[in-house]
């Protein structure tokens, strides 16, 4: 650091440096900064499931990192056991609906055969 100066008091009070001893000391710093404002993520990530049920355990904290493929929650089977069993049981219903209906079209197709031959042999 340089001074100068114009007049002899400055440069007299200037030359004198007063130091003062002290000892030093070794240990964390620790400096809080408190700002108003609202925090904002970089970018936001909607979680959706095709399942439902209630949630058994979700085992997680806010703000915790997952990793890709971790499950994020266990879900209560029961509810989705359900579901696939009234599924299938519609499937067999459809199923069972539409072998009627098949056996149905054939009886029909071989009456209007019936009729047509019975029909042609009386002209």
């Amino acid at each position: 650091v340089y001074t100068f100066s114009r007049n002899s008091k400055d440069s007299e009070a200037l030359s004198t440096v007063n130091y003062k001893k002290v000892n030093v000391l070794t240990g964390d710093l620790t400096v809080k900064v408190s700002a108003k404002g609202i925090v904002e993520p970089n970018f936001k990530v909607e979680v959706k499931s095709k399942a439902s049920g209630k949630i058994l355990s979700f085992p997680f904290e806010e703000g915790r990192y997952i990793k890709k493929g971790q499950p994020l929650l266990h879900l209560k089977k029961n509810d989705e056991t359900r579901n696939v069993a009234k599924a299938k049981a519609d499937l067999a219903s459809g199923e069972a609906s539409l072998k009627k209906a098949e056996t149905a079209l054939l009886l029909q197709k071989h009456r209007y055969e019936t009729d047509l031959k019975v029909t042609a042999s009386e002209i």
